[in-house]
């Protein structure tokens, strides 16, 4: 078993693997961060999401069971460490302490009060998938502890949406589920497989349970696709960098989702406005070139992507949301502050498809607010890099891609019950732990980011609490970047 010292490019003498010097030091569990959490990325996106261990129910996924033995992990060399395992990602970790400390008051309070048992299960449930959720994160922050091993990540990232999407588009050619014939001892299914249509077009789902959390995680995998692609290792072929940007893009209009087109117009600009003018015109071209091929090769998808937004107001789907307006307000009125209780809120009750009316009811105004603050946490520490970095240069591009990410997840909560299915938000909790990996290692000055240079008389810009040097730079570095990109 390799040790967490494997969490270090061989030639990095910064990051030192002595007790108490820095993250690659995690002895009392001997595992690599970057590989436990790959196999995190491929429980939630290669096992169906329906699969689960029973007596969990929807929260006994065998990445959300992962997620709670790397809490514990976490939290045992917390007690170990101590604060020596928390001096990074100040912004992010205050966020989703607010979160998790927000969302628990919600637990306590529907604890107070006469409570179904079933209502208990769900606040349960919720619970535990959040302590997992929360686990994910913390431990990518002050595990992941170079730039090669954050790469490493990324790019299987890249590629298991790659292969989600292209199960997806398999899915939607053959009009079969196919994931049915997958049985793994000790899991069960959670829920039964049902076909989803509209319009005449048989929507695929995926390893998902729904074709809308298909398309959401499908968007927030082409962001980090592109990266990959084209800041990824060198030496790849121009097939190995592309394929799992081109299945990505050829699968999400057949999700035929609105929550996904919404969730793509929110997270690709954030990465096309770093790039020049001649890959922009190449973007376009191939957005035309996708749409061009499924108006020949799938008649009348085209005019349905269109038709759900020109013919909204008559839309099943988005008055069934309007209409769930005036109900959920009487449940928030209720019990405004701490609301009702976080996963109290069943969906036999009513299918919100709307993630900001369930805080709403489940965490109140609290609870709603700090999920606000957790997002703004993000947001806020990704924009940092990306102002410090080298327009176009890798920490850059790569911060423009999990900004990207965590947006069009969050974008989704408007339109999708995203915290109610489990692929969304395990993917969003790494990806905003990724996103204070990056700004630790950039705050660290660590020397394996692109080579970088100080001029004289330029004060250093702090970066989540961290003083780091200003991302400038030289114009020879970034020429050579941009040839071995390719």
């Amino acid at each position: 078993m390799t040790t967490l010292d494997v969490d270090r490019n061989p030639d990095d003498q910064v990051v030192s693997a002595r007790p108490g010097r820095g993250p690659a030091d995690w002895g009392i569990w001997r595992f690599d961060v970057t590989a436990v959490l790959s196999l995190y990325v491929w429980m939630f996106a290669f096992i169906p999401s329906v699969l689960v261990f029973a007596p969990l129910g929807a929260a006994g996924t065998p990445a959300q069971m992962l997620g709670i033995l790397t809490f514990l992990w976490w939290y045992s060399e917390r007690l170990r460490r101590g604060e020596q395992a928390h001096r990074h990602g100040a912004t992010i970790r205050f966020a989703l302490t607010l979160y998790a400390w927000g969302m628990t008051a919600s637990y306590v309070a529907a604890a107070t009060r006469p409570i179904a048992a079933l209502e208990i299960n769900g606040s349960d449930r919720s619970l535990i998938s959040l302590t997992a959720w929360c686990g994910v994160l913390l431990i990518s922050i002050d595990g992941i502890a170079s730039r090669d091993r954050l790469e490493l990540l990324v790019h299987r990232i890249a590629v298991a949406g790659g292969v989600v999407a292209a199960l997806g588009l398999v899915q939607f050619a053959t009009k079969r589920q196919w994931v049915d014939l997958i049985q793994i001892p000790g899991l069960s299914f959670n829920s039964d497989l049902e076909a989803v249509s509209r319009s005449g077009f048989d929507r695929p789902a995926s390893t998902a349970t729904h074709p809308i959390e298909f398309g959401v995680i499908i968007a927030m995998c082409l962001p980090i696709a592109i990266h990959d692609a084209m800041h990824g290792r060198p030496g790849r072929s121009l097939l190995r960098r592309w394929w799992p940007v081109a299945a990505i893009a050829m699968a999400c209009p057949v999700s035929i989702s609105r929550t996904t087109i919404v969730c793509l117009v929110v997270g690709l600009p954030i990465v096309v406005a770093a790039w020049p003018r001649h890959k922009r015109r190449v973007m376009y071209l191939a957005t035309i070139c996708v749409l061009a091929v499924f108006y020949e090769l799938v008649p009348g998808m085209v005019g349905t992507l269109t038709n759900m937004f020109t013919g909204i107001s008559t839309d099943g789907s988005a008055k069934s949301r309007t209409d769930s307006y005036s109900y959920a307000f009487m449940f928030i009125e209720r019990w405004p502050i701490f609301g009702r209780g976080y996963g109290t809120f069943l969906p036999q009750y009513r299918i919100l498809d709307d993630m900001l009316l369930g805080i709403l009811i489940g965490g109140g105004v609290v609870g709603f607010v700090l999920t606000g603050w957790f997002a703004r946490g993000a947001v806020v520490t990704g924009i940092r890099i990306i102002r410090t970095s080298a327009r176009g240069s890798w920490s850059d591009s790569l911060a423009r891609a999990l900004v990207a990410a965590v947006l069009a997840a969050f974008s989704s909560f408007a339109t999708f019950d995203a915290l109610g299915f489990p692929m969304v938000p395990s993917l969003l909790f790494l990806v905003i732990g990724l996103i204070g990996v990056l700004a630790r290692i950039k705050a660290e000055k660590s020397t394996e980011l692109e080579p970088d240079v100080q001029p004289p008389g330029v004060p250093e810009t702090p970066i989540d609490g961290q003083p780091a040097s200003a991302e400038l730079s030289t114009e020879n570095s970034r020429s050579e970047r941009e040839d071995a990109d390719g």
